[in-house]
């Protein structure tokens, strides 16, 4: 029989305690060891069907590791243990559930439960309507995709990301892009023209930095020194790392300009479906009471 979930998250950080990086699949596999799952078993799939049960449940386990910051993953599908982890080791609960994770790691609180303050307790449950939970399911899925997004653009050549960004404010809506040369862009990476004459246009800047490392105010001075030398009146500025604070607290009487960092890069490629795909969709039916009301008049 396959374990709940919540037993599944223990025996995932100690397979990692070992300090080596590993995949899915290697902590999958020895998830069917500890709990000698036979091959039917992890054959098994999800009611969906697009994923089998135990392969499923291994993956939220390091999702919640990586989110409780007891595990990480520089790249997309290979963890480690970090040393907030190791310590866990020394005297875990068993089982580590959520709750567990909620009450000790406010950044696992904050996935699990982003809604509620910090003075607030963990949402369980049953505190909770199904809609409420599928709504929060809903949530930390794309929160995972976010991730996995930034981890794959990562991936990517500057130039490929300046493509991307420009693809991106297409699908928005801004209208058409194009790239500006590679050797001589002049700070500016790429205009968006909102009208088919091109009398109004948006200068992009992209700049595709590790995820750790923050874009300040002279980097952003800069851009917007382009957008004037080019006689613009619009930009944006996106990046996969962040923005500093003196970056945000930026302003230019005579332009207007947005930033936008890598979690809200991603957050915008799920919304307008650029780099993702549907995989299932759930429809939530109400009774129609049009039906029964004009459907059957005597």
């Amino acid at each position: 029989m396959i374990p709940e979930f919540k037993q599944f998250i223990l025996p995932v950080l100690r397979f990692l305690g070992d300090g080596k990086s590993h995949t899915i699949k290697e902590c999958t596999n020895n998830i069917q060891q500890i709990f000698s799952l036979s091959d039917e078993e992890m054959e098994q799939l999800l009611p969906s069907g697009s994923e089998g049960v135990v392969k499923n449940r291994t993956n939220w386990a390091l999702t919640y590791l990586k989110k409780s910051g007891l595990a990480y993953s520089e790249k997309r599908g290979i963890f480690q243990i970090t040393r907030t982890g190791e310590d866990l080791l020394k005297n875990p609960p068993n089982p580590i559930t959520p709750k567990y994770l909620a009450e000790h790691y406010p950044s696992f609180k904050n996935f699990a439960a982003p809604n509620t303050t910090s003075a607030s307790q963990p949402t369980t449950p049953m505190d909770l309507t199904p809609i409420d939970e599928m709504d929060n399911a809903y949530k930390k899925v794309n929160s995972q995709l976010a991730d996995d997004l930034l981890n794959q653009i990562l991936l990517m050549s500057p130039k490929a990301f300046e493509i991307l960004v420009v693809k991106l404010l297409e699908a928005m809506g801004y209208g058409d892009g194009t790239i500006t040369p590679y050797t001589n862009d002049e700070g500016i990476d790429g205009v968006i023209n909102e009208d088919k004459l091109g009398l109004d246009k948006i200068f992009l800047q992209a700049k595709k930095w590790k995820s750790d490392e923050t874009v300040g105010a002279p980097e952003v001075q800069k851009f917007i020194g382009a957008i004037l030398s080019h006689g613009g009146t619009k930009g944006v500025f996106v990046t996969t790392s962040k923005f500093s604070k003196k970056a945000y607290d930026l302003s230019a009487a005579s332009i207007k300009f947005i930033l936008i960092d890598g979690q809200r890069m991603a957050n915008l490629m799920i919304q307008y479906n650029l780099g993702v795909s549907t995989t299932q969709v759930y429809a939530i039916k109400k009774v129609d009471t049009d039906f029964f009301t004009d459907g059957f008049s005597e």
